[in-house]
């Protein structure tokens, strides 16, 4: 399980973090 976290981690925290910017500018 942690092996997938640190995957996504490295890979879509730059996504999770547009997400997070996208959805305070939204709100």
């Amino acid at each position: 399980m942690e092996n997938w976290i640190s995957f996504f981690y490295e890979n879509g925290g730059i996504i999770f973090a547009y997400l997070g910017v996208a959805t305070a500018t939204i709100c």
